[in-house]
């Protein structure tokens, strides 16, 4: 009751055009509260990756592991680990190979990943970074743009992180 008399008396102080100011203002503010403190989505929906195996080859100095990312979507993209398929549960996993190259064809992505030696069953784990939201992708747009007028073009990716391996179709961050 104290709450309705405290605004009644705050409405009838506010003269004539300072009451069109506070009509919408209130909105407004009350808008913004709701976009800033909303929580966000329970479960994001990450894109469909597609990752295969594509074969060996040999780079001159170095054998590579190539896969292909069919339509891959516009995400931030990194290599998380290369180990041997076989490895035991209690065993200390061993790094077996680093990015290479990665190009962009008419049809997706090149990936080709530096190994030791041919025909060694290996588990790769992809990282994808999705673009952020709320108002953290609206600081980052605006980055974005200054960069884009400085030409020096950046894009950021802050968004949700998820992962992908040529085993298991994907596995969400934890």
């Amino acid at each position: 009751m104290k709450a309705v008399r405290g605004v009644e008396s705050l409405w009838l102080r506010v003269e004539g055009r300072n009451r069109r100011w506070l009509l919408v203002a209130i909105p407004i503010l009350l808008a913004l509260c709701v976009w800033l403190f909303s929580p966000a989505s329970r479960r994001p929906v990450h894109p469909s990756v597609s990752v295969a195996f594509a074969g060996f080859t040999n780079s001159g100095t170095f054998v590579e592991a190539l896969f292909s990312l069919t339509n891959p979507p516009a995400l931030s993209m990194s290599l998380q680990s290369v180990h041997a398929l076989g490895a035991k549960a209690g065993s200390v996993p061993v790094e077996l190979g680093n990015f290479s190259y990665g190009r962009k064809e008419p049809w997706g992505l090149t990936y080709a990943i530096s190994v030791g030696k041919t025909n060694e069953p290996l588990e790769v784990v992809l990282r994808f970074q999705e673009l952020a939201s709320g108002p953290t992708r609206a600081i980052e747009r605006v980055r974005e743009i200054f960069g884009d007028l400085t030409h020096k073009p950046q894009a950021f990716f802050t968004g949700p992180v998820f992962f992908v391996t040529n085993q298991i179709p994907a596995r969400p961050a934890r």
